[in-house]
């Protein structure tokens, strides 16, 4: 059964129109996939470990009608939604937009990727002041963060706690590495990860 979204874009493909009527069914179009922005965003710089860097959401934002418009172009109902192909394409031009945000430092250098409160918030682990504590060892303890986040299995889920400070944030990104579930399973799985890690960074006799 094809969706409302996949209809009008069916109809951009196939049917001869004016270019007003046409103007308008695009708007249409990209009025009902904005909402799903942040979620596609969001889930880009969740995957790519960026979720640390203060980049402007706009620069990724404002490209949401070229990737509307080449998902429409080479979209085929046959090889599945268009949400899906919008997704595939998005993650496209974002890598050009972070390369570049890379290369330009566009983002707040003084802002450190990791936050240690959210990594072990009720965990039950103490937590020094960052204020206060040795700079030396805390440029050690987010290298070996980072390289967690790497090795790790579920590292990922370090990324988005260290990330992410809003608690609704939080589980939302949570909510969709789990693919949709956050219950008391998914909760006890970052609960053994934040766990992995503490271990981790007291083998390197760093205790936070």
């Amino acid at each position: 059964m094809i969706n409302k979204i996949d209809e009008m874009v069916l109809k951009l493909k196939g049917e001869e129109m004016s270019k007003i009527e046409r103007e308008w069914l695009f708007t249409d179009l990209y009025v009902a996939v904005q909402p799903e922005f942040s979620k596609i965003i969001r889930r880009y710089f969740t995957k790519k470990n960026l979720l640390g860097f203060t980049f402007d959401v706009t620069d990724y934002e404002s490209r949401f009608a070229q990737i509307i418009q080449d998902a429409i172009t080479d979209f085929d109902k046959n090889k599945g939604t268009f949400m899906a192909l919008l997704c595939a394409y998005a993650d496209i031009q974002f890598k050009d937009i972070t390369r570049y945000n890379l290369a330009q430092k566009r983002f707040d250098m003084k802002q450190r990727a990791c936050s240690f409160d959210e990594l072990f918030e009720g965990n039950g682990v103490d937590i020094e002041d960052l204020g206060q504590a040795n700079l030396l060892e805390c440029d050690t303890a987010l290298s070996i963060i980072k390289e967690f986040i790497k090795t790790d299995k579920e590292g990922q889920i370090i990324s988005i706690l260290a990330s992410c400070g809003n608690k609704n944030d939080r589980k939302e990104m949570l909510k969709d590495y789990f693919n949709g579930k956050y219950g008391a399973t998914e909760r006890k799985k970052v609960q053994r990860v934040r766990e992995r890690l503490a271990k981790n960074l007291l083998s390197s006799g760093i205790f936070l």
